[in-house]
């Protein structure tokens, strides 16, 4: 028997044991499809490109790492000179996105809409509110701008509570498959999504798979992780109604904003006054634009 028959037998096509080193195996986002399509559409094309982040059925709606690969991918795409800063370019509310971050922020820029199904505290895109201001606002802000070459990152818990007039508008929609903790990173499959015209005038929407990504946790000191975790554990606390630690009830609110305004406070500035703690869509609904604007 020759010494080549005594060796052990080798499966080249079994699967590979784990790597103690997770980082061999996360997504490098510039090598994959889902930055080409951007680039294509961002640079090449003028356009801008609107993704939408959610859990699967596979995962529970929280807990699942759509904020961190939202923060990645947002610093990943942005193309301007500060790059992707949470503070000025991420929103739990719908008015503050439509109406501040599309039309005002510098071209190129990435925007994180997070939470985009709504809180108790912010108005979101939720599929059941579909004449909601706030939900045609932002439809209209993100069709009308375009052109700004803009990357707006929709995060919701699920793809069910956001209306079909955003959903229409992504480019790609990210599912998130799994999130495992013990190894370091997160899961998740890209999904094109487009209309195929049919006989009649009919349409039906297509999903193709089209790849796998994999990321990890933000670095410990990023700013635009805790930046987005303070929105949220803001949204959290205003939501609790606590009104005997705000000294207006909502009336006097109202009574307050609308003072505000009639001094030529804009929108956002009386939103972001201290004893206003209702939403920039709110403050909109609720006050009347000095004659003088």
């Amino acid at each position: 028997m020759s010494k080549e028959q005594n060796l052990p037998t080798v499966d080249r096509f079994a699967p590979a044991p784990d790597e103690p080193d997770i980082d061999n195996s996360l997504t490098d986002f510039s090598a994959t499809d889902l930055h080409r399509t951007w680039r294509d559409r961002v640079i090449h094309d003028n356009n801008d490109f609107i993704v939408g982040i959610a859990a699967s059925s596979q995962t529970p709606i929280s807990g699942t790492g759509k904020t961190t690969l939202a923060v990645k991918l947002a610093e990943h795409f942005d193309q301007t000179d500060r790059g992707f800063v949470a503070r000025d370019k991420a929103a739990l509310d719908a008015g503050t996105v439509a109406n501040d971050l599309i039309p005002d922020l510098q071209p190129r820029s990435a925007v994180v809409f997070d939470e985009a199904q709504g809180t108790l505290g912010d108005d979101g895109v939720d599929s059941r509110r579909g004449m909601a201001s706030s939900v045609i606002n932002m439809a209209r802000a993100a069709a009308q701008f375009r052109k700004r070459q803009h990357t707006l990152l929709l995060v919701t818990q699920s793809t069910d509570w956001i209306d079909s007039r955003m959903m229409e508008l992504l480019d790609r929609l990210i599912l998130i498959q799994e999130k495992n903790a013990r190894k370091g990173f997160a899961r998740a499959i890209v999904f094109d999504q487009y209309k195929r015209d049919l006989p009649g005038g009919n349409q039906s929407t297509r999903t193709p798979a089209i790849e796998e990504v994999r990321w990890g946790p933000c670095d410990r000191d990023s700013r635009n992780y805790a930046e987005l975790d303070r929105m949220k554990e803001q949204a959290t606390d205003s939501s609790q109604g606590e009104e005997e630690d705000n000294s207006l009830t909502k009336d006097q609110q109202a009574e307050l904003a609308q003072s505000l305004r009639d001094e030529g406070w804009t929108l956002r500035q009386v939103a972001d006054h201290r004893l206003i703690e209702y939403s920039y869509s709110w403050v909109n609904e609720n006050t009347e634009a000095n004659s003088d604007e």
